[in-house]
């Protein structure tokens, strides 16, 4: 979908992400920019699709219960296990509005590409490319953010981690994803 057709459901996605608290809330708009960011490295060419899918693609953690989010130790199995279900959720919302356009990055940005991930254990090209790039962007924020269970890594920290979890990211975006950071903290 064009940028000019997709602003057509922006008031319908607002009040909404007004609800998510604020660190859900800063952590969606850092994943559109490094996933703009990504996107641009890779050449994708619908980036005004790649930021909403971005901005939007944990929209279902606004039906998981606050005191599981921001709970300050490590999550018991069940707690997990419902914070597993925020990807169907989102995509639920989405499709119910009308915006399937950006509706399976908020299903599918937890799966890996080894097929460990969820909530349909996708691998490889199963899994869409905006989710693919999605995924780095998430998981790059989510360790480089304080987050109430521990603090932010350090940027050479979360690289290594991602670079050693092989599984989890297409390599080829991941290398993409780096290169463009080393580009950009040389300028």
């Amino acid at each position: 979908m064009k940028m000019f057709e997709f602003t057509n459901y922006i008031p319908k996605l607002v009040d909404p992400s007004i609800a998510l608290d604020g660190s859900t809330k800063e952590h969606c708009k850092n994943v559109m920019i490094y996933a703009e960011r990504l996107g641009r490295s890779l050449g994708y060419l619908d980036i005004e699709k790649l930021k909403y899918a971005a901005y939007f693609h944990d929209i279902g953690k606004l039906n998981i219960p606050e005191e599981i989010l921001s709970k300050p130790s490590k999550l018991t199995e069940e707690e997990y296990e419902i914070i597993k279900k925020h990807p169907q959720i989102g995509y639920e919302y989405l499709n119910g509005i009308g915006v399937e356009e950006i509706q399976d990055t908020a299903l599918y940005h937890h799966e890996r590409m080894d097929g460990e991930g969820y909530p349909m254990g996708f691998y490889g090209d199963q899994i869409p490319v905006e989710a693919r790039i999605v995924a780095i962007a998430d998981v790059y924020d989510a360790l480089t953010s304080d987050r109430p269970y521990r603090e932010a890594m350090c940027h050479e920290d979360a690289i290594r981690l991602m670079k050693n979890d092989k599984g989890a990211f297409d390599q080829k975006y991941l290398v993409c994803f780096i290169n463009t950071f080393e580009y950009d903290m040389i300028e």
